[in-house]
């Protein structure tokens, strides 16, 4: 049995031939273009980091115990006091989550369910973490100061340092 889609042939033709077309005219008289104002500058188009920057900034997060909080007040960023530094603060920025509260998890008003310590170091007194508080911009800056001060060997593993993208 022979298909009748076989034999088909169109009736008309169906591609115009478009060298022997001229182009296309507007549809009115005077058109020049979109009304509105046009900017001569393109926008900036920022591209992310680096897929390799994103692993970085997750290993660095991951072995310094970083967590991301469910508070009331609504989400934070828990770090443990002992090992807070700028290439935590970094990672935190290369993932978007530089502007998110820090909350030390050691401190008070944490939850308990928070303060399973996984990381290698030692906590650090609460007078230190007090004073750290006061500093928010750098407050390694100051715990490792006071500790110094103190006599105090800080142990904190080895983390790579680099600048954040943003």
């Amino acid at each position: 049995m022979r298909s009748q889609w076989m034999d088909w042939t169109p009736k008309a033709r169906i591609l115009a031939d478009f060298t022997e077309s001229e182009p296309t005219k507007p549809t009115e008289p005077g058109f020049d273009g979109f009304v509105g104002a046009t900017s001569a500058e393109s926008p900036k188009i920022e591209a992310g980091p680096c897929p390799a920057e994103l692993a970085r900034a997750c290993d660095v997060l991951n072995r310094t115990g970083v967590r991301i909080l469910a508070l009331e007040g609504g989400a934070a960023i828990g770090v443990w006091i002992d090992l807070d530094g700028p290439e935590i603060r970094a990672a935190l920025r290369t993932l978007g989550m530089g502007g998110l509260p820090v909350r030390y998890l050691d401190g008070d008003g944490v939850p308990m369910r928070y303060k399973v310590r996984r990381v290698e170091g030692d906590p650090v007194p609460m007078n230190v973490l007090a004073e750290m508080e006061l500093h928010p911009t750098e407050p390694w800056n100051v715990r490792d100061r006071m500790l110094n001060e103190m006599g105090w060997n800080l142990k904190r593993p080895a983390l790579t340092k680099w600048k954040a993208g943003r």
